[in-house]
């Protein structure tokens, strides 16, 4: 899993986004989901600007492995996980 880089990315975009429009900055966290392997949905991704600074908030959930045989959802979160929705937990 790429968590990590993927959250790094996310924030290196908010750090350099400050004259970029909200639509660009989910496009391009978007393709970061892609390229990072990670199963975000568009409707999950936030943008806030405040006191100056952009601030991303992602949420997804992804089935990760435990033990041979055991699979478990889990949510991940990139950004302030208070602004983000919770997401339907897949079957």
């Amino acid at each position: 899993m790429h968590y990590q880089q993927f959250k790094d990315a996310v924030g290196e975009t908010a750090m350099f986004a400050k004259d970029t429009s909200d639509v660009d900055i989910v496009s391009r966290v978007m393709e970061l989901a892609t390229e990072h392997e990670i199963p975000l949905a568009r409707e999950y991704v936030r943008v806030r600007r405040q006191f100056g600074q952009t601030h991303i908030d992602a949420t997804w959930v992804q089935r990760i492995k435990w033990l041979p045989g055991y699979e478990r959802a889990w949510q991940f979160e990139v950004g302030n996980p208070a602004a983000a929705e919770p997401v339907p937990t897949p079957r």
